[in-house]
């Protein structure tokens, strides 16, 4: 398309009947126009080690962190399992410096069904109900919602029965949501309840039966790459850490905590 084809409006491109006397015009120069990324779970705080937070320090913080998924394209990043006063205070800061930076995507903690670190409790539909209509009141951009089983007490899913509360409850809110499962099972099981997102890596081949459900109602998956339930896969798995990527990308002293599970727990 031409450049004075494609109109982008705040809730998307529109590449028909693209003339508007307000529209601001921006030469590309010759450049491709691509939609923009989306990053469900990027690690802002820490330095995402297995071994531990303090192995080596992030020296970045949170907006610098937005402004460079910006710069690769990723215009919108997923914020889970902090506290609202860390992200509230830092969206402050960005708005008040006017930084050009990804929109965090916030939806408050996960659900849970017991603590856990960045969790909400949600043991039965009253929970669900109200953990929803707070989210609702802080116009969370979607709920997050553990459905896995749990594992070293990360992340401990809630029961069938409060999935399909919460999910029903998103739904009828028009708030996106974002399961996380452990196994092609619980996928499945999230699909057919009205996930919008299935978030995971659960080990074996997506069935086919699975996918032809999830492409007719629209859902997508979004696989988590080194993080809670696929850590034993990494864990002391030397092709996956010297695969060249990785190698090239990752400082060593983060690659090496991956290397055994000492100390790890």
């Amino acid at each position: 398309h031409r450049a004075d084809e494609i109109l982008v409006l705040d809730h998307g491109v529109v590449v028909e009947h693209a003339t508007l006397p307000s529209a601001r015009v921006v030469d590309g120069h010759g450049a491709y126009l691509m939609p923009a990324l989306w990053d469900l779970k990027a690690s802002l705080w820490g330095n995402n080690s297995a071994l531990s937070y303090e192995v080596l320090d992030q020296q970045i913080n949170f907006t610098q962190c937005l402004g460079i998924q910006l710069y690769y394209g990723v215009a919108h990043v997923g914020v889970f399992a902090m506290n609202r006063e860390w992200v509230e205070r830092e969206l402050k800061r960005a708005d008040a410096l006017e930084l050009a930076a990804a929109e965090p995507l916030y939806p408050d903690r996960v659900l849970c069904a017991k603590q856990a670190h960045g969790c909400d409790i949600v043991a039965d539909i009253a929970g669900a109900r109200a953990a929803l209509a707070e989210r609702a009141q802080h116009h969370s951009p979607l709920v997050y919602v553990a459905f896995a089983q749990e594992r070293n007490g990360t992340m401990p899913g809630v029961t069938r029965e409060v999935l399909a509360e919460v999910l029903a409850g998103a739904t009828q809110q028009r708030m996106p949501s974002v399961v996380l499962i452990a196994d092609w099972a619980k996928a499945e099981e999230a699909v057919q309840l009205g996930a919008n997102v299935i978030y995971g890596f659960p080990d074996g081949p997506i069935p086919d039966a699975l996918l032809q459900l999830m492409r007719a109602r629209g859902v997508a998956l979004a696989p988590a790459l080194g993080r809670y339930l696929e850590l034993g896969r990494l864990l002391s798995n030397e092709p996956a850490l010297t695969e060249p990527f990785l190698t090239a990308t990752l400082q060593p002293e983060v690659r090496d905590t991956y290397r055994s599970e000492k100390n790890l727990w």
